[in-house]
């Protein structure tokens, strides 16, 4: 590509970002020349704002200071590996200096992009991160081009602690909050668990409704049809169907066989693992397996299932009626966000049905409970049970029920439970 095309496409660049608004995002990005920094997650959560307010806002790199190409951009059609050099070269004739971060987005656009990327990487002059559309580029296919000299960063939705952000709600985590703010807490919580939280409908809520049914088609014939060849899209519609209504409970492939199969479809259960598999890698959905002392039985389970943002399960369900369903749905996805390389998660449903079962280095670290109740007149009595009863059998006294509005600190034969509203701990207050 002529060095005049990339040299007027790096100066529009920069005047097109100054001209954005770049909300914060709390994500801990590190970067280093010794490791590519990877950045993945589902469509639309954010990922290059992410980075955008890590360099701008956090890092304040100037206009001199970074390099971004976005190789999807019709500006750089006809864009090769080579030209991803070039451009760093370009950059510096521009600047007088050489980039000290270099992002490149959407790189898998470009045939041998990871050959260009290992040659700068190897040099170890830039700090380099990457984000890819996970219909096209996965972070595991990513680690394999660059031979593993990558470090991988998830972007979820937005947490509760962004959502606020976002709505200029900024509380006091070292005080008593007056009893204002926090009915406005709870009342933003309540509207976070029924509208969903990808970025663009927390900005724009009146578009929640028709952006969740495109978002659906874009996950349908971007991320699984183009990148895998499927032509069977009904029955892929339906899996995703299954999901939906089923989020947050027991979602089983026989049972789903049996309805398709009900309705004179013809898949095979193989195809039906298959689909539900790649909606997974498309991060649409995650499978959660019951915890058994034994690996095989519990990869053998009949997963819960849990969707990335909840309110894609507003295209089917009223969530006003299943704050019950999307409170545990939050919960599993702030526990993923927390989690950490020695973690794993599960559930338990064999005698004590406990929502979230945490195993850190072999032990049972935590069993959590996920109720609507304000008070506790309110809390079933079965679930405090269960969880007293998985205490014994699982060995861990760390016990802990999250609430929508009650808290408290209790002794129940023996065992120390605590009570923490789901705000506080989503918050982390």
């Amino acid at each position: 590509m002529e060095r005049k095309v990339i040299e007027q496409y790096l100066i529009n660049k920069k005047e097109e970002i100054r001209s954005l608004t770049v909300k914060e995002r709390l994500v801990p990005f590190e970067v280093s020349k010794q490791f590519v920094a990877v950045i993945v997650g589902a469509r639309r959560t954010g990922k290059t704002y992410s980075v955008l307010d890590f360099l701008l806002n956090k890092l304040r790199l100037k206009d001199s200071d970074f390099l971004y190409l976005n190789l999807e951009d019709v500006d750089l059609d006809g864009f090769t590996n080579k030209d991803i050099s070039d451009a760093v070269n370009v950059h510096q004739q521009i600047y007088g200096v050489l980039p000290y971060v270099v992002y490149i987005d959407e790189p898998q656009v470009v045939q041998g992009w990871e050959k260009a990327i290992y040659s700068l990487h190897e040099k170890k002059l830039f700090k380099i991160i990457i984000t890819g559309s996970s219909s096209k580029l996965l972070s595991k296919e990513i680690a394999s081009a660059l031979r593993g000299r990558t470090l991988t960063y998830f972007i979820y939705p937005l947490s509760f602690k962004e959502y606020l952000l976002f709505k200029g709600i900024t509380p006091n985590e070292r005080e008593p909050l007056p009893s204002y703010i926090k009915n406005k807490i709870m009342y933003e919580l309540s509207t976070y668990l029924t509208m969903g939280s990808l970025p663009d409908v927390v900005i724009n809520p009146p578009i929640s409704s028709k952006f969740y049914n495109d978002y659906i088609d874009l996950i349908i014939f971007r991320d699984i049809v183009e990148r895998f060849g499927i032509k069977n899209i009904g029955i892929i519609r339906l899996v995703i169907k299954s999901l939906i209504t089923s989020f947050s409970k027991q979602a089983s492939i026989h049972s789903m066989y049996k309805v398709l199969k009900g309705s004179g479809q013809k898949v095979s259960k193989k195809t039906l693992y298959s689909y539900v598999s790649l909606l997974e890698d498309a991060y649409f959905s995650f499978q959660l397996k019951k915890f058994n002392f034994s690996s095989r039985k519990s990869e053998l389970s009949i997963p819960k299932t849990y969707l990335n943002d909840w309110g894609v399960a507003s295209t089917m369900l009223d969530l006003k009626t299943e704050i019950g369903r999307t409170m545990e749905n939050a919960v599993f996805i702030e526990l993923k966000r927390r989690q950490t390389q020695n973690d794993r998660l599960y559930y338990s449903d064999v005698g004590d049905e406990i929502d979230f079962v945490k195993v850190e280095k072999n032990r049972v670290s935590n069993l959590i409970q996920v109720t609507y109740a304000s008070s506790k007149n309110e809390i079933k009595v079965r679930e405090v049970e269960n969880l007293l009863g998985g205490s014994i059998k699982l060995k861990c006294d760390n016990l802990l029920v999250i609430t929508w509005d009650y808290e408290a600190e209790e002794k129940v034969k023996g065992k120390k439970i605590k009570f923490v509203p789901l705000w506080k701990w989503l918050l982390d207050v």
